[in-house]
């Protein structure tokens, strides 16, 4: 969904981890679902293009 909508608005990996403060690869694993911890950077990606982030009470 995260690299989906960053093509859609026309902006790079590269550009996206400036705008973060994060790294380009960050952002790769994000988008692979490979990526370790860090919510803010998550968050704050996800603010960048605007997406919602929420969670679900599972079962």
């Amino acid at each position: 969904m995260i690299r989906e909508r960053r093509k859609k608005i026309g902006v790079t990996q590269e550009q996206l981890a400036e705008a973060c403060q994060c790294s380009p690869r960050f952002v790769g694993e994000l988008e692979r679902g490979v990526a370790g911890g860090n919510i803010r950077q998550v968050l704050a990606i996800c603010q960048a293009i605007g997406l919602d982030l929420y969670g679900k009470e599972r079962g």
